[in-house]
């Protein structure tokens, strides 16, 4: 009767053993919790040996993320160098610009002042001569046999005579001697090469004696009888000085403009300017 009680007890748990490992419900160890895994082999957790001293190592991240914002910085700093060395340039280039600027007024200034000393020294040299013109420089066409043409072409070189030794009267400072020989040309030789000229540098001569009115007379006669002139640019801007000098400042900007504007490029638009900003400023 015991052993026959001893084999039922060994076949129910035989059969015990074999129903644990056909079911699917896991077995969990106390102290751990995990999630229920169907079907699913466990794998063993990993042996450490306790005699054996490892370091745990944190992984990099290599995200772009991360390195992007020290690129950026180190660009915009380069930048801001690359900005303060253009702004350098462009001052030290400002500096230069207005230097040269500055020179070139302090030369139109300068040639100014020139061409009035040689009108002043040419007015002088003018009366000098004078007295070594013949009165009756002009030749006639009706003396002997000359004919028209020759006349005309003995004429024309006494003329130029006339006018380039009263020019050479006004270099030298003649004023006086100038003035004489300049009306002279102006009355004998009224279609002459260079009647508008002399009556620009009788302008000139008058302006160099200090005596305004006259002047002023002499470059608006310019504009009005020789409208063709090439000398017209440099009265209208003489006009624009003689205006300034008897303190009429609104004309005195009137005919600079104009100057600056009628006869922009030429050499009086550009001695306009300067006087008119030295007005203004």
């Amino acid at each position: 009767m015991t052993a026959r009680n001893a084999l039922l007890g060994l076949a129910m748990a035989a059969l015990t053993v074999q129903a644990a490992q056909a079911s699917s419900i896991p077995v969990v160890s106390a102290g751990r919790s995990s999630a229920p895994t169907t079907g699913a082999a466990i794998a063993p957790a990993p042996v450490v040996n306790p005699n054996v001293n490892t370091a745990v190592v944190t992984p990099v991240s290599t995200d772009s993320g991360v390195e992007q914002p020290a690129v950026l910085l180190n660009q915009l700093g380069a930048l801001q160098r690359e900005v303060m060395e253009l702004r350098g340039l462009v001052e030290e280039q400002g500096n230069a610009i207005d230097r040269i600027l500055k020179e070139n007024r302090d030369r139109y200034l300068d040639l100014d002042r020139r061409i009035s000393q040689l009108s002043g020294s040419a007015e002088s040299a003018s009366g000098t001569s004078m007295s070594a013109v013949p009165k009756n420089t002009a030749v006639s066409s009706s003396a002997g046999n000359i004919s028209p043409d020759v006349a005309q072409a003995a004429a024309k070189k006494a003329g130029d005579v006339l006018y380039h030794d009263t020019f050479q009267l006004i270099r030298d400072r003649k004023f006086p001697e100038a003035v004489a020989g300049l009306k002279t040309y102006i009355e004998r030789y009224p279609s002459g090469t260079y009647v508008d000229n002399a009556q620009y540098w009788l302008g000139e001569v008058y302006l160099a004696q200090g005596n305004l009115k006259t002047a002023k007379e002499a470059f608006a006669l310019l504009l009005e009888k020789y409208p063709f002139s090439d000398k017209r640019a440099d009265a209208t801007y003489k006009l624009g000085q003689v205006y300034d000098r008897q303190g009429d400042r609104v004309k005195a900007k009137e005919y600079l403009q104009k100057a600056i504007k009628d006869f922009a490029g030429s050499s009086a638009a550009r001695l306009a300017d300067v006087y008119l900003r030295n007005l203004e400023g």
